[in-house]
């Protein structure tokens, strides 16, 4: 179980490994920046309510695979449709399956931090992290 303060560190860790890799951050309504306090809050808030009691928030974030195993760790990414785009960071390669990477908490903020911006504004991409945005605020 991860506490807010851990999520924090977690996506702390997230930024500055994917600053090593010259990621960059945008803004705009539908974008997350953690280096904006009010979307870091959002991004923590993000993995607390995908371990909810039904609508009962608990305060903390699981380790936990969900939707029937197809999503993995605190923020629940999809291994199986990220798999691509995250094998480009060579921290991942290490790993023969994406799901056990995923199941690493700070992997796991580098493949949400990571995701939620590749998926921002397309209408294709399966399980999009832009609908978070929609119904969470």
């Amino acid at each position: 179980m991860y506490t807010p303060q851990q999520l924090y560190q977690y996506i702390q860790y997230a930024m500055n490994y994917l600053s090593t890799e010259d990621f960059e951050y945008k803004d705009g309504d539908t974008l997350l920046n953690p280096n904006n306090e009010e979307d870091m809050t959002r991004l923590i808030s993000v993995a607390l309510a995908e371990h909810r009691d039904g609508d009962v928030p608990t305060g903390f974030a699981q380790n936990v695979p969900g939707d029937q195993g197809r999503s993995r760790g605190p923020w629940q990414v999809y291994g199986t449709t990220w798999e691509s785009e995250l094998r480009k960071y060579d921290i991942f390669n290490s790993y023969d399956n994406i799901n056990d990477a995923l199941d690493d908490p700070g992997l796991n903020a580098i493949a949400d931090t990571d995701t939620w911006w590749k998926c921002t504004g397309s209408t294709n991409r399966p399980y999009c992290r832009r609908i978070w945005k929609q119904r969470w605020w």
